[in-house]
């Protein structure tokens, strides 16, 4: 803890004192988020670093693998419902972002659920929640190949809710499915028309060509 303490100390010395107008109008007119982004727990995802965003600029909503449970499945889950509402009926959001990642070790309990143990039986009903997403698991699909359909498959559950499918059919919203390559930095968005993911930048993708 004390090495939280001291980070915070030296966060409040820089960040805050030179942000410090920033901050008070902030606290007094907080800014319209622009996006609702479901992520995964894990702290490597940092999505405010990833989009260059400011504080505010971005609702987050963390779950274990960037997860959205089924609609028949929300009475269980009830925060990840909570966030998806007050997202779009309170803070007038335009779109929405699954952000799922390389190297994801929800994603890799995914695949060996049958074996997490009694230990983990909070993560296992978590992850066992789609019936869909669980057989998918099954089907030998190498980790990263899980963590692209697992993006697609949480896009489908969320077009299934009636806030959203009452919000698509004004065009008022957008749902958008991203992956992040940690290690070089690579974020994938998917493209319908390709039905696959292609690199935003664009040297990215001539590369992969």
């Amino acid at each position: 803890m004390q090495k939280f303490i001291k980070n915070y100390i030296d966060w409040h010395q820089s960040e805050y004192t030179h942000n410090a107008n920033y901050y008070e109008e902030l606290a007094s007119n907080p800014i319209q988020p622009e996006a609702l982004i479901i992520s995964c727990c894990d702290g490597r995802i940092l999505a405010n670093h990833i989009f260059n965003a400011r504080i505010g600029e971005l609702f987050i909503h963390r779950t274990i693998a960037n997860l959205v449970p089924p609609f028949d499945e929300l009475d269980r889950h009830l925060a990840t419902a909570s966030a998806i509402e007050f997202s779009v009926n309170n803070l007038k959001i335009r779109d929405i972002i699954i952000l799922g990642h390389s190297a994801c070790a929800g994603i890799a309990a995914l695949q060996n659920i049958d074996h997490l143990g009694d230990e983990n039986q909070y993560l296992a009903s978590w992850l066992s929640q789609d019936e869909c997403l669980v057989s998918l698991s099954k089907e030998g699909h190498s980790c990263e190949a899980l963590e692209k359909k697992s993006i697609l498959n949480s896009i489908s559950n969320l077009e299934k809710y009636p806030i959203i499918r009452e919000a698509k059919n004004r065009s008022a919203i957008e749902i958008h499915g991203l992956w992040l390559d940690i290690g070089p930095g690579i974020v994938e968005m998917h493209d319908k028309e390709l039905g696959d993911f292609v690199p935003l930048i664009a040297s990215e993708r001539n590369q992969n060509d």
